[in-house]
């Protein structure tokens, strides 16, 4: 009891010699801090946004620290002296971010004003794809749709098992392509308008189906030139006019430079796509050498 009572008056007196020696240890970073006073309104009616995320960063010694804003769209971290960047995000409206100083002990107000994201208006465009003669549906065509005008915008999609694909495209005039390896591209003009839906039904033409030609050949008077001979860049004939200057057959699909001959005559030649399908027709004027 003795050694108890004796300890007890050490200690006690240690205590009043030495102030200091069990007071609780304080960091300096805490108290040298400042604050960010942050509020957020509407930049249109200066109304509060509430819950509206606020992002500190400190890039210098990288550091970041978050808060959200009351009913009355503030609200405050207490942070470390140097520049921040304070950035607020809010739903419904488009981010902003603005720079701020925190001095040590010191309050820095800062107001941002968050601008509503406009939403643009929308409509579908809705597609369908089949081969042209056995109208059979075509997976796996790529479909782009680019608004005509105005600034660069466009929806793609593919084409799923049946055919089709859906695509959500803001209102405007589009030109709509449909494309699939083996087959000729097709293009649409379309309108979009607001919550409709615009469907547009695509029949493309095998590659490898056969096209027609359907040629004619007159002089500069425009009268038909009968036995005038239609060839290709290989020399190969074609065929050639009847007395009415007309000639007509069945070719394969591609691109070919046709060139209209007869004795006499001056040549005449262009560049002819034959297409599957599709009757392509080409027209000639000879005229006369001596002229």
């Amino acid at each position: 009891m003795k050694i108890l009572i004796v300890s007890l008056v050490f200690f006690v007196s240690l205590a009043l010699m030495l102030p200091g020696a069990f007071a609780a240890t304080t960091t300096t970073t805490d108290s040298n801090n400042g604050t960010l006073y942050v509020q957020v309104k509407d930049a249109s009616t200066g109304a509060p946004i509430y819950l509206a995320r606020i992002t500190a960063i400190r890039t210098s010694s990288y550091l970041v620290k978050y808060c959200s804003t009351d009913r009355n769209g503030i609200c405050s971290i207490s942070l470390p002296p140097a520049y921040y960047s304070v950035s607020a995000t809010a739903t419904g409206y488009v981010s902003k971010a603005v720079g701020a100083t925190i001095t040590a002990n010191k309050t820095t107000a800062v107001t941002i004003a968050l601008s509503k994201q406009i939403v643009p208006k929308t409509g579908f465009i809705d597609v369908t794809v089949r081969d042209y003669r056995t109208w059979f549906l075509l997976q796996g065509t790529k479909i782009a749709a680019l608004r005509i005008g105005g600034t660069a915008y466009g929806v793609f999609c593919v084409t799923d098992a049946n055919g089709h694909c859906l695509m959500r495209a803001q209102i405007g005039d589009y030109n709509v392509t449909a494309s699939k390896a083996g087959y000729f591209p097709d293009s649409n003009r379309i309108r979009v308008l607001e919550n409709s839906t615009v469907r547009v039904n695509f029949f493309l033409k095998s590659q490898s189906s056969p096209g027609y030609l359907w040629a004619r050949v007159t002089d500069s008077n425009n009268n038909p030139i009968e036995q005038a001979r239609i060839f290709t860049d290989t020399n190969y004939a074609i065929c050639y006019t009847n007395r009415y200057g007309n000639c007509s057959t069945q070719m394969k699909t591609g691109d070919y430079n046709m060139t209209a001959s007869k004795i006499g005559y001056l040549s005449d030649s262009k560049s002819v796509r034959i297409i599957g399908d599709t009757t392509t027709n080409a027209n000639f004027v000879l005229r006369p050498i001596n002229n």
